[in-house]
């Protein structure tokens, strides 16, 4: 088999492109172009941090979950069970009963004299 120039010489430019391309390798800088923060972000924070800020984000979000609980769970039972609240306070406080399928009744407040003397 007989080579001819004009292929060895398209041979021997083909590898010399090749090993140069090889021989270059990857270009990296140190730091990337302030326009590219956008893409390439800032640096990775610790497993601790991360495992921190999921927690946070988890216990945010379950005061949703937790105050629709609540207003379902207090429903419930206020429609089943006769419930008295007493919320005290410098003025003598209040009292309310929470009967199943009738209105709230609130007890009358305290008279003045037992604010005064109390």
């Amino acid at each position: 088999m007989k080579t001819t120039l004009p292929g060895l010489r398209t041979l021997t430019a083909s590898c010399a492109v090749l090993i140069s391309a090889l021989a270059a390798g990857p270009a990296f800088s140190a730091d990337p172009p302030p326009w590219m923060n956008i893409i390439v972000g800032g640096p990775v924070p610790s497993a601790a941090e991360t495992a921190k800020q999921d927690v946070l984000a988890l216990n945010t979000a379950m005061f949703a979950l937790y105050g629709e609980s609540a207003k379902i769970i207090s429903a419930n039972i206020l429609a089943q069970h006769p419930v008295i609240l007493a919320l005290f306070s410098g003025s003598g406080g209040r009292l309310m009963l929470y009967r199943p399928g009738m209105p709230r009744l609130e007890a009358p407040p305290v008279p003045e004299v037992y604010q005064l003397l109390k």
